[in-house]
């Protein structure tokens, strides 16, 4: 395993992702019609009911305790103060927790916020820090609290008035979780949903979000996180998750390259009867995420091994009412008629049978798993399409080592 570098830029990218699942946690706990956006306004804006502005300080390591001296602060209060409006309050989040003593514990509680020993101990450090950077003018080299001093000559500049204003509206969050462990503070704002069903709706609600948000950096969605948007999408997570449906995380998915699905029995079962590169490459497509999407499944809930096992046997069984009598039809055939009679069967197990299998729940709609699982078992030669397809491909039937059930449970990362 490669030992990361402390300069290879890990904190900085934990730390941007973690500005989107806090602005999760945020939007979770608000108002029904508030919204909220990342990397606009700050690194986390909250409009509605509170409207907010939201600076993070993230790090999985041991950060030292946050106290008047701490530069991030201090550039953050640069920030605030280049937008200082008062339709905003502002929030400041660290993983780091207030030191012992140090007055900024006084603004950590919006309901105790007391902000008077916090303005003088900011004014003290703002004074001391300008006048060093000043003195420092005087004499050759570099300058001291170069991350510090805009933020302090910004702070002083205000009025005595302005000052109490301003820290008034701000309030410093230290020890805050950090990345590791949202999935845990996403489940625990999720508590009007059962317990049994919690931990994957937190998991799930999370991906939707990471990809929700990057779609919005990219300019594909709205910049803006509705309430009302989360409420429906976890909505459809749970509906997905309960004893009738199962969750489809892979319908709008395809692999990188097609290339790991072919060169199997399942590519010679579409040759046999000339499918050609179309139905071949949608084969594989099929055939990757039914088998991804069953993985996830028994890795989730191993439970769901019977429950799919019925199911093979279901499709299996109308194979079968269809195989049987093609065979016999085409008996006395000749090679032409018994590879498009193949064909069509073929066709018919990817636009037609999802149509016609009983799902593995009675609400699972998309067809994928149909489609795909049938190419899995016409990879094992458990089904085909052409009506001597046994006879034909079973001196090149894989090894067993080459070729898994439906129901392995798999790394799709490794498929």
């Amino acid at each position: 395993m490669t030992k990361a570098s402390t300069n290879d830029g890990t904190d900085s990218a934990l730390g941007f992702s973690f500005q989107g699942f806090y602005a999760l946690l945020v939007l979770l706990d608000a108002a029904d019609d508030d919204q909220i956006s990342v990397e606009t306004a700050d690194d986390v804006v909250a409009d509605g009911t509170n409207p907010r502005l939201i600076q993070l300080k993230h790090s999985i390591g041991n950060p030292s305790a946050l106290n008047e001296k701490n530069d991030g602060l201090w550039k953050t209060i640069n920030i605030w103060l280049n937008n200082n409006d008062s339709k905003w309050n502002y929030l400041f989040v660290t993983c780091a927790k207030i030191e012992g003593g140090c007055a900024l514990n006084d603004i950590s509680n919006t309901k105790t916020s007391s902000p008077a020993k916090a303005i003088a101990l900011l004014e003290a450090e703002a004074n001391r820090v300008i006048a060093a950077v000043d003195a420092s003018e005087k004499v050759a080299g570099n300058p001291p609290y170069q991350d510090r001093i805009k933020g302090c000559r910004a702070f002083m500049a205000l009025t005595g008035g302005q000052r109490l204003a301003f820290v008034s509206r701000i309030t410093i969050l230290g020890g805050t979780a950090t990345i590791l462990n949202i999935e845990a503070e996403v489940g625990r704002c999720l508590t009007t949903y059962p317990k049994v069903i919690r931990s994957q709706l937190a998991v799930r609600l999370c991906e939707w979000w990471d990809y929700r948000i990057a779609r919005s950096l990219c300019g594909r969605a709205s910049r803006e996180v509705t309430k009302n948007e989360l409420l429906d999408k976890i909505q459809a997570i749970a509906r997905s998750l309960d004893e009738d449906s199962l969750p489809d995380d892979f319908s709008t998915l395809s692999p990188p390259t097609l290339e790991g699905e072919l060169g199997s029995m399942m590519e010679r079962q579409i040759l046999l009867v000339e499918g050609g590169a179309s139905r071949l490459q949608r084969a594989a497509q099929a055939g990757w995420r039914a088998r991804n999407q069953r993985n996830r499944w028994l890795r989730e809930r191993v439970g769901l091994s019977d429950v799919l096992d019925q199911f093979d046997k279901k499709l299996i069984e109308h194979w079968k009412d269809r195989h049987g009598p093609l065979t016999d039809d085409c008996a006395t055939q000749p090679p032409e008629q018994k590879t498009r009679d193949g064909r069509l069967l073929l066709d018919w197990s990817h636009l037609k049978a999802h149509l016609e299998v009983p799902p593995p729940r009675p609400r699972w709609e998309p067809a994928f798993l149909v489609q795909g699982t049938y190419q899995q078992l016409a990879d094992q030669l458990i089904v085909g399409w052409h009506p001597e397809y046994e006879s034909i491909l079973k001196d090149a039937q894989s090894s067993p080592s080459d070729s898994e059930p439906p129901n392995a449970n798999n790394d799709p990362a490794k498929k």
